[in-house]
């Protein structure tokens, strides 16, 4: 059996025992903290990236009528103001990034084709953005072509992981539609800060898309997502959370995320994971969520913190000053094409 035929199996004939099982590792009680609301963003857009850089919070990209739109946007938190930024020429949507000191890497995603078709086209692109020059400059190309991947930074290299691409013996499809979801992507490709160049890892245990990342301890946690397809309407959601080793480049299974769902965004607080958001039509959850679940990888169990206080997807995240900012995103299922905008809320969970 193939990666993409185990992830299909796994949602469909795990889904509740797996389900049961991740429940019972789940706290009772909800965990410290409380919410407040910052300054919005000035336009709200659906699928947005973003990511702590020099300080601030990154806010990149967007998707109307199957075309990236490119939105650019600075939040400073200590004067809780907003700075319009310049995009680059070739924008994406579904892409992943990385802040590293003052600079905001970005991976991959999907475009519209030049011809017009109304498919999500993965891309190779690479792009860093410096915020002191704010000046763009393109990047030696991913190895594979994928969008709707995750990101993570540890020490000099980053790791781009996992999405949706399009398989090296296909000559049909231009990119992905609702009925064609393309192949899920188990893709683990390393670019070197120091050097430039790409390298390859071992690959995740199950390929899937709309997953996020965080290290903790040396170890890159991958979480959610969704199999059978890159379309949340025709894709099993799913509460997978792998592992990855970076000395031992190898991966070990952990305890599944509650909530099946992809779309979502997750910060790291005191090497906690917390897990927010996202969008899932399975046990239970119907459309967009505010769930707000907590990983500990030191006991590999979870616990419940307050909800977002909006429900949303494809949304912007960063912890800056022990806070996490959760920006803009849509608060509607994605449909293929995506609706023009988004929600503006820019919601900060304190822990307490």
């Amino acid at each position: 059996m193939n990666r993409r035929d185990l992830g299909i199996g796994m949602g469909a004939s795990l889904g509740a025992a797996l389900l049961n099982a991740s429940l019972a590792k789940v706290a009772k009680a909800a965990g410290p903290g409380r919410w407040m609301t910052a300054k919005p963003i000035p336009v709200g857009a659906n699928e947005v990236i973003g990511a702590a850089v020099g300080g601030k919070l990154l806010v990149y990209g967007g998707l109307s009528s199957f075309v990236a739109q490119g939105l650019f946007w600075a939040y400073d938190p200590a004067t809780d103001s907003w700075t319009e930024l310049a995009g680059h020429q070739n924008n994406t949507h579904h892409s992943a990034c990385v802040g590293v000191g003052d600079r905001f890497y970005v991976f991959g995603g999907f475009r519209k084709p030049a011809d017009g078709q109304a498919v999500w086209q993965p891309t190779h692109a690479a792009w860093v953005f410096d915020l002191p020059s704010k000046t763009w400059t393109q990047l030696p190309p991913m190895p594979t072509a994928r969008g709707a991947l995750t990101a993570c930074q540890a020490g000099d290299r980053i790791y781009v992981i996992g999405g949706s691409d399009i398989p090296p013996w296909d000559k049909t499809h231009a990119g992905m539609t609702l009925q064609w979801g393309g192949e899920q992507s188990a893709a683990n490709e390393v670019f070197d800060i120091k050097t430039g160049k790409w390298s390859t890892a071992n690959p995740m245990l199950q390929g899937r898309n709309h997953m996020k990342s965080t290290l903790v301890n040396g170890k890159i946690y991958v979480i959610g997502g969704r199999v059978g397809s890159a379309f949340v309407g025709a894709s099993t959601s799913v509460g997978i959370n792998e592992a990855y080793d970076v000395a031992k480049d190898s991966w070990t299974p952990m305890a599944m995320m509650p909530t099946p769902r992809g779309g979502l965004e997750v910060a790291m607080l005191d090497n906690k994971i917390h897990v927010l958001g996202g969008e899932a039509y399975a046990f239970g959850l119907q459309g967009t969520s505010n769930v707000h679940e907590v990983y500990d990888p030191a006991v590999n169990s979870w616990n419940i913190a307050p909800n977002m206080p909006s429900r949303r997807h494809g949304f912007a995240i960063a912890e800056i000053g022990g806070k996490i900012y959760c920006v803009t995103g849509s608060d509607v299922a994605g449909n293929g094409g995506g609706p023009a905008t988004g929600i503006t809320a820019n919601e900060v969970f304190i822990p307490e």
